[in-house]
């Protein structure tokens, strides 16, 4: 069972002129995972966070959430976005304040994400009778297009918490380290799966890079490609021309010629 920090904003950091989104009020931090950090290009970063990105239009706020999960290999991935039209603000809705002070307290002696959504039965069905307006289409154009910016946004902002959070220094965040990781479509953790289809092919006696071209629609190049780089990064041991070598099994290579 995962334990999640449940919080008010923690740390606001961009500013509105700091990202090309117009509109943009608050980036902020609600919940994270604080048993397990992992490494995003050196830097300490939550394994599993949410993000709240607020804007206001014409009539009214709203707000994008992101839930960003950072693999064991340090590859960042979307795992659901949400889009919340608008809401009352806290001053008009009586309820909000009573929920999130109750939240707050239930942290505090110790509950975790889990037993708190259990017990929120009779507090949520006063959240949902809220008024909420409709999504509206220019809303979801608008994440469609931006995407890829507010992923930007929501590593940045998890980079900077966390550091925070651990007390410690907050170095210089290189913003196309950050685009190039998020625009990487061979990252470690692909190449990690191809290995794994590589060696299940081999030790089945089937040729894993026919197996994997089938599987992934791609080139015998393009497979060979991924191969090479699986191996350069560790997943896969070295290899001889014309053979195939997987991993030990049982303290000896496993060789097959390459059919």
């Amino acid at each position: 069972m995962v334990n999640y920090a449940i919080t008010t904003p923690i740390h606001r950091s961009l500013s509105v002129n700091e990202w090309p989104l117009p509109g943009v009020i608050e980036v902020a931090i609600y919940g994270r995972t604080k048993k397990k950090i992992q490494k995003f290009n050196g830097m300490p970063i939550w394994g599993s966070y949410h993000v709240d990105v607020r804007l206001q239009a014409s009539d009214r706020e709203w707000t994008i959430g992101l839930m960003i999960r950072v693999s064991d290999l340090g590859t960042p991935t979307l795992n659901s976005l949400d889009i919340r039209s608008g809401m009352r603000s806290l001053a008009e809705n009586k309820s909000a304040p009573f929920i999130m002070s109750y939240l707050e307290e239930k942290q505090k002696k110790g509950a975790n994400l889990d037993d708190i959504i259990g017990e929120l039965g009779i507090l949520g069905s006063a959240y949902y009778e809220l008024d909420f307006p409709s999504v509206e289409r220019w809303q979801i154009k608008f994440v469609e297009q931006n995407r890829h910016t507010l992923m930007q946004m929501a590593i940045v902002q998890g980079l900077k918490d966390c550091t925070l959070e651990l007390g410690l220094d907050l170095e210089t965040i290189n913003e196309r380290i950050i685009d190039s990781k998020i625009r990487q479509k061979i990252t470690p953790d692909f190449l990690k799966q191809i290995a794994f289809f590589y060696e299940n092919a081999a030790s089945n006696g089937e040729n894993p890079i026919k197996n994997i071209e089938i599987l992934f629609q791609a080139s015998e190049r393009t497979v060979q490609n991924w191969a090479t780089q699986a191996r350069a990064q560790g997943f896969l041991p070295p290899t001889t021309q014309g053979k195939v070598t997987t991993k030990k099994k049982n303290g000896v290579a496993n060789e097959k010629r390459n059919r």
